[in-house]
């Protein structure tokens, strides 16, 4: 398990859609083996710099320290 030293919590939430059902699913660093740990940390800190692809994204994107 990865220590909480550089932990990351992901939070993706999609509501409405089609059925009107919202969708909502969670990752902890600190819930996943350490390759999957550094992997996801290694995601995360690219967010802020990268831009969605053909301008696509319509939701917001809340980074939390």
């Amino acid at each position: 398990m990865a220590g909480e030293a550089g932990r990351v919590r992901v939070v993706l939430e999609r509501s409405g859609g089609l059925l009107g059902r919202p969708i909502r699913r969670e990752l902890d660093s600190a819930d996943l083996p350490e390759s999957e740990a550094v992997r996801l940390r290694e995601l995360a800190r690219g967010v802020g710099r990268s831009k969605v692809s053909g301008g696509q994204g319509r939701g917001p994107v809340r980074l939390h320290p």
